[in-house]
């Protein structure tokens, strides 16, 4: 197996890495507060924002999205009195949340929309702060370089009529992309092969459940049928060459939309056909994540089409439970195309971060999202101990840079994908100059505790599996994302978060249309031929319009 064959060819790199120890600097440097990015106030300034919460988030003892770790820095170093004035859980529960704080006009000081549509609500209704000038005068050099990285797309839509408005609280996500998990002990006592296609990956997942029919699942999804990264339609919809929910090249210098095109329909068919089989749990429209997690960790589950995540929640849990080790895989192509298969990067909601109008200090907002960056990855200010997560000596440990109420942070987007190489690297010569930002350190410590557990003869953690599992080797999650990028297979929506005006207003009903023909269809509720009903709909009610408006707008751009 592939935890052996590593192994091995490690033995004589591990005795060289039992001496070595992380070249960590003796401690940060104080940030500079003679600089416009860092400079405190003299008398306490606070800020009120609404946060967008994990309800299962877990807090050091004493400590909450009100008070921890950002909160208490924010107002040592920088007198900056945070004040969560309410909390909301992420998605749709914030998105009303915030929608109601419009509606009553009692506005936090910060304000992090859920999306585009918010954005420009608050803009056409006046209530936003104009930071024109103070982004060039108190955004981090650092911030302002990782922002243009991506050509300064992300960047250009907080610019309305000349001025800018909000900053980006997104950018297209290379790393939310879909990867194959396959659970390697079920694979080994069927005596499968591994996948090469597709239909492959389909066949092992029908094959798991076939051999224990009343207790597992073949192919996991739940009610989020499009777009969210534990186990939803996008990993073989891409594979077929759908691409749902973005919007895609069509090939005559214009933009289509994905959901609508007849590939998408195959995709639909695909798991309509495993649903009717019994291969898809029958209360698949009732489920959420949790509990699609508890099938996970129940051994229920042996095939799932997800995003890198997956490993550091749940499949760590089960790792710790029962010591189940998966194989992770690239998103194969199918047998029926025959080119290469392209894997979409989410779409982006265009959410921003922007300021009430008419609050004192607009330029507060770049001072902590200064703070938030310097203190987790810059090679001169970071605390990754302290900001980010615990040192890997401390089992189970927590994620700190989780409860920062402005979860915003503008490091280089390639951060983590230059991080499996130089961990790899340093873990196979016991070189550490690979080692080039204090998340390459963090990352390599972890990885080593999961080395010098399996020579010790000890069982590693869940955690430790994660981060060995995440950084090192060209199987490691991390490296197979690499080969996207390197192979140019990943394919972005074309709008990038920019919202027309028939969008903003009709956008919604139409994605919920969407999701209840794609679910009625699959459960059975509907014929697949209904899929060209959903598409006839979706022009009238809108769509149409939406497309003259995107390719109006794509030609002038």
């Amino acid at each position: 197996m592939r935890l052996t064959k590593r192994l091995a060819a490690l033995a004589v790199a591990l005795t060289t890495l039992a001496a070595a120890g992380l070249a960590f600097a003796q401690g940060p440097n104080p940030l500079p507060a003679d600089t416009p990015w860092f400079k405190p106030y003299e008398e306490p300034v606070t800020a009120r924002i609404g946060a967008s919460v994990n309800i299962a988030q877990t807090f050091p003892e004493g400590d909450s999205y009100s008070h921890n770790v950002w909160t208490r820095g924010l107002l040592e170093q920088l007198n900056i009195n945070v004040d969560v004035v309410w909390e909301a859980p992420g998605g749709s529960d914030y998105e009303t949340k915030l929608n109601l704080a419009i509606a009553s006009n009692d506005l936090p000081d910060i304000i992090l929309t859920a999306n585009y549509a918010q954005f420009m609500k608050l803009y056409n209704a006046g209530k936003l702060a104009d930071l024109t000038g103070l982004y060039e005068e108190y955004a981090y050099p650092v911030i302002q370089e990782n922002l243009m990285k991506d050509g300064g797309q992300s960047l250009s839509w907080g610019v309305l009529d000349g001025k800018r408005m909000g900053m980006p609280a997104e950018g297209a996500s290379m790393q939310q992309v879909r990867l194959v998990w396959i659970r390697a002990d079920w694979l080994e006592e069927l005596g499968l092969e591994e996948p090469k296609t597709m239909e492959d990956v389909l066949s092992i997942a029908k094959a798991f459940k076939d051999a224990d029919p009343d207790n597992r699942v073949g192919m996991p999804f739940f009610k989020a049928v499009i777009g969210d990264g534990m186990c939803d339609i996008q990993g073989v919809a891409n594979a077929y060459g759908a691409f749902p929910r973005i919007w895609i090249d069509d090939g005559e210098g214009g933009l289509k939309y994905g959901s609508i095109q007849p590939e998408f329909r195959k995709a639909i068919e695909i798991y309509a056909d495993l649903y009717k089989d019994g291969y898809i749990d029958p209360a698949f429209a009732s489920l959420d994540g949790g509990k699609v997690g508890e099938q996970l960790t129940t051994n229920k589950i042996g095939v799932i089409i997800g995003n890198s995540w997956l490993s550091s929640w749940p499949l760590n849990t089960l790792y710790d439970t029962d010591k189940v080790d998966w194989h992770v895989y690239p998103l194969l192509m199918s047998e029926t195309i025959d080119t290469p298969v392209k894997t979409q990067v989410p779409d982006i909601k265009g959410a921003h971060v922007v300021v009430r109008a008419g609050y004192e200090h607009p330029e507060l907002l770049f001072k902590w999202l200064n703070f938030s960056v310097a203190k987790t990855n810059d090679p001169l200010y970071a605390e990754p101990y302290a900001y980010h997560s615990d040192p890997p000596e401390i089992e189970h440990g927590f994620g700190y840079h989780m409860l920062n109420p402005l979860y915003v942070y503008y490091n280089d987007p390639m951060l983590n994908f230059n991080t499996q190489p130089h961990v790899t690297a340093a873990i196979d010569t016991g070189d550490l100059s690979s080692l080039t930002t204090a998340h390459d350190e963090t990352q390599y410590a972890n990885v080593k505790k999961w080395f010098d557990k399996v020579e010790a003869g000890e069982q590693p953690s869940g955690n430790d599996w994660n981060a060995w599992l995440s950084w090192y080797g060209p199987d490691s999650t991390f490296a197979i994302m690499n080969r996207y990028i390197a192979d140019g297979s990943l394919v972005y929506n074309q709008t990038y978060g920019y919202f027309t005006d028939t969008m903003v207003k009709e956008w919604g009903s139409l994605t919920s249309m969407e999701n209840e023909y794609v679910t009625q269809i699959i459960a059975g509720a509907r014929p697949i031929e209904d899929f060209d009903e959903f598409v006839e709909t979706w022009l009238a009610l809108g769509g149409e319009d939406i497309i003259k408006e995107i390719n109006e707008w794509h030609k002038a751009k």
